[in-house]
């Protein structure tokens, strides 16, 4: 039942107890038709201010749903030293690319992100057109001072970037596994050494 279906409820109960208050205490029937609007004037004003509270109600539930859904589309993951990793996981389609220019380019600039791994294993491309707008993020990631690696390309990822252009392509710097990528970044290699309680050697 909907909440309006309540208040249709409620109506006629309130006009079967007018009716029977009626019958038993012998008011007249303009008392009754007198006591009746004020019931609904009353009723309908609470009626009016319930559909305002809820409606401002529901607005902000939205609103906080809203919210969690774009911060869970720019899902960054600062490690340290200034690096972060950025996993994309699911369907990219031009609302989240969007969404994710906007917010990502603001959290880089936020946290000063200095290095960032783009994760591609978990991705899911609509068309060549979405990884045009990645490439568009990456220019926005390198505008800001920030390094983007692009990591865990797959097979059909891999064949709509061979259909671009070279001068896209020449704009990627590709890793093939984010495990491999950090592993190959000697700031990770310290961390884990410090964290392992070893001293770090390369040779």
């Amino acid at each position: 039942m909907t909440k309006m279906e309540w208040f249709y409820a409620l109506r006629k109960v309130i006009w079967a107890f007018l009716r029977q208050y009626h019958l038993e205490t012998g008011i007249t029937a303009e008392e009754a038709f007198v006591l009746s609007d004020r019931i609904n004037d009353a009723l309908d004003n609470f009626i009016i201010q319930f559909n305002v509270v809820f409606t401002k109600y529901r607005d902000e539930v939205i609103k906080s749903k809203q919210a969690i859904i774009d911060e869970l589309a720019v899902p960054l993951i600062p490690i340290f030293n200034q690096i972060a990793v950025l996993p994309l996981i699911g369907t990219l389609d031009e609302a989240r690319m969007t969404t994710m220019e906007d917010k990502l380019l603001e959290e880089i600039e936020r946290r000063n992100i200095q290095k960032l791994f783009i994760d591609m294993s978990g991705a899911i491309l609509l068309n060549s057109g979405i990884f045009l707008q990645i490439v568009r993020i990456i220019e926005g990631i390198q505008l800001l001072g920030c390094q983007a690696v692009v990591t865990g390309i797959g097979a059909k990822v891999a064949r709509t970037i061979l259909d671009l252009n070279e001068s896209v392509k020449s704009k990627l710097t590709v890793q093939s596994t984010l495990q491999q990528a950090l592993l190959k970044e000697p700031s990770f290699i310290t961390a884990l050494m410090a964290a392992s309680g070893k001293s770090a050697s390369f040779e």
